[in-house]
């Protein structure tokens, strides 16, 4: 593959002539691209409403903005929640019984974040958040 070359594979995905595309500006010698599967996205909406605790959003904001959970099951059962910077360290901890909360992130340096969810039925959830 030479620079900024394009390659398209086929691939036996399902759906009408699937394609994978690869595009590369800057190649590094012995570089190897793997392919390691295919998600159905046609159906992710009702897969994720299905399997997760609370709907996470949005996963890309502005320091100062707020993220939003919003409980997938309404109930009166809590939920724990924490905000884990990229270091490791847990910058804010959380319960809630309430469908919905906000979390304001004007103390939040910029970064990756991960959200941690879990209930009382020993589920747990992890969503990635960037603050610009």
């Amino acid at each position: 593959m030479q620079p900024n070359e394009t390659i398209e594979c086929s691939v036996s995905a399902g759906g009408e002539n699937p394609i994978l595309t690869i595009e590369s500006d800057r190649l590094v010698p012995g570089q190897t691209i793997g392919y390691l599967g295919t998600v159905n996205y046609a159906s992710i909406e009702d897969n994720i409403s299905e399997k997760n605790i609370a709907k996470v959003y949005p996963t890309i904001l502005k320091r100062g903005s707020e993220i939003i959970i919003q409980k997938q099951n309404i109930n009166n059962n809590s939920i724990n929640i924490e905000v884990i910077a990229s270091n490791g360290n847990i910058v804010q901890r959380l319960n809630t019984v309430n469908n919905s909360l906000l979390i304001n992130t004007s103390k939040f340096s910029p970064g990756y974040y991960i959200i941690c969810i879990s209930d009382n039925e020993q589920k747990t959830q992890s969503q990635k958040v960037i603050i610009l």
